[in-house]
């Protein structure tokens, strides 16, 4: 109520009427908040509707909030996250009866930005795409904006909404992308492209390309002396003992140095990062945020990896949690996914790891995520190694690992060859075992274009071009 009544605002009268509807019993506070039963609030809305004046300044200030959370998400934001998260529906609401009205074009263009800036806030609290975003790609489509498409591509890069994208359509795409921002000589938002391209590329497993798009982002930063605006995205395709790079998607500080100290195996150093990038989540009020769900996840990884395998369940399906009923697509397949992963180390009853893979392998191809996709096959793999059918559990390992080579997907890749290249699962025989290990220990820049077929081991050696360190330890 004192934000409704400031100058920026200009409500006249605006605690008279809250005391008006106090005394007169048609409204009441909750935890600080002014609530009307829904019967008595659409009659008012119905039989004394707000002016047009009075409904766009006030949507205008809640634009203008959006806007402000949006270019300083990296910064301490006080009570600004739980303002708009709890009048999200209300901006909801401001928006659809300005979209209802007669606009001109130039209006109908801002408009179609601020919806932009809303969808973002609401995916980002974990509330799910706004249902408003349908009208932001009809104007696209009908008035040909191209600042109101990039801006729109950038979202949906940013978000996950390209999962289901081919490599091949999404290059062709970025590729226009940074044309577009080049010429239009906004150093800020081709810095903001190459972040997003950089998160399309990880999410989806091409992980040099994803380093790749962020060092340009980087460099464009420098250039440019903009190097607080961005938020950086850690990315390291580092070959570990599970071939898995990590990304943490906390505070920035934070978050980079939990990555390093994850490469490095300093277990206890990251742990203590988690909790303290949780405790800066909760402090800078992205609590329940899609942040929050990056450092958990990143957290439950670390149980796992620490053999900690209940804890790590128990971290998960907090996420599951936070993450349903289309939330976070992404992060809501790839936790069911990993649930699964635990539930077949820990040797769980086969039909309730069955029931889980089953209910993740569809969600990954309900929004086409083809790095979902194969880890469930990678998973079902292991079941089947479990059951002792080896060779089946082999061909498909083998499968996969053409499908990653073929997307370029790397940590998919080392996954299989790490199975593969484990003569104790009895999966092949000494020689094949070798050749599997020897192409798991290749350079990463090779390793997408080895040919599956076995191979002796001399010539399977020679095939790579060994830097002289591994040349000696091997």
């Amino acid at each position: 109520m004192d934000l409704l009544s400031c100058e920026a605002v200009d409500i006249p009268n605006i605690l008279q009427c809250r005391s008006t509807l106090l005394r007169t019993s048609l409204a009441y506070l909750e935890n600080g908040r002014l609530k009307a039963l829904s019967p008595i609030r659409e009659y008012i809305r119905r039989v004394h509707p707000p002016s047009h004046k009075l409904g766009e300044g006030l949507r205008q200030h809640w634009d203008n909030m959006l806007v402000l959370w949006k270019s300083h998400k990296e910064l301490p934001s006080g009570s600004l996250v739980s303002r708009l998260r709890s009048n999200l529906g209300n901006i909801d609401s401001l928006t659809q009866v300005t979209l209802a009205r007669e606009l001109s074009g130039a209006d109908r263009q801002r408009l179609m930005h601020s919806i932009l800036s809303l969808d973002l806030f609401s995916q980002n609290i974990l509330k799910g795409k706004s249902p408003l975003a349908q009208y932001v790609v009809s104007r696209i489509e009908a008035s040909g904006d191209r600042g109101l498409r990039w801006k729109h591509t950038c979202s949906c890069l940013d978000l996950g909404d390209y999962y289901s994208l081919p490599p091949t359509q999404a290059d062709v795409l970025i590729a226009q992308g940074i044309q577009y921002f080049t010429l239009e000589n906004d150093p800020a938002a081709e810095a903001d492209f190459y972040k997003v391209a950089a998160r399309y590329h990880y999410l989806t497993g091409n992980l040099p390309k994803a380093l790749e798009f962020h060092r340009r982002g980087m460099t464009a930063i420098e250039n440019q002396n903009i190097r607080d605006h961005l938020t950086a995205v850690n990315l390291k395709a580092e070959t570990c003992p599970t071939g898995i790079g990590h990304s943490v998607s906390g505070k920035r500080i934070t978050r980079n140095q939990a990555a390093a100290h994850w490469a490095m195996k300093k277990m206890c150093n990251t742990s203590d990062l988690c909790k303290i990038g949780r405790d800066i989540l909760v402090t800078y009020g992205h609590e329940g945020s899609s942040r929050e769900v990056n450092v958990l996840d990143i957290e439950a990884g670390l149980k796992f990896e620490k053999s900690e395998y209940d804890d790590a369940r128990n971290v998960f399906k907090a996420v599951v949690h936070m993450t349903e009923l289309n939330r976070h697509p992404y992060f809501h397949c790839n936790v069911l996914l990993n649930l699964v992963k635990i539930d077949l180390v820990m040797g769980r009853d086969e039909s309730d790891i069955l029931r889980g893979l089953d209910s993740a392998k569809k969600a990954a191809t309900r929004i086409g995520w083809t790095q979902g996709m194969l880890f469930g096959e990678r998973l079902m793999a292991g079941v089947h190694l479990a059951r002792g059918e080896a060779a089946t559990a082999q061909g498909m390992y083998i499968l996969c690992f053409k499908s990653c080579q073929k997307a370029y997907m790397i940590p998919g890749a080392t996954q299989c060859l790490e199975m593969l290249g484990d003569i104790t699962y009895g999966m092949c025989g000494l020689e094949e075992t070798w050749h599997w290990t020897v192409t798991y220990l290749a350079p990463e820049s090779e390793l997408m274009e080895i040919s599956c077929q076995h191979t002796r081991p001399c010539d399977v050696w020679a095939t790579f071009s060994w830097p002289k360190e591994t040349q000696r330890r091997l």
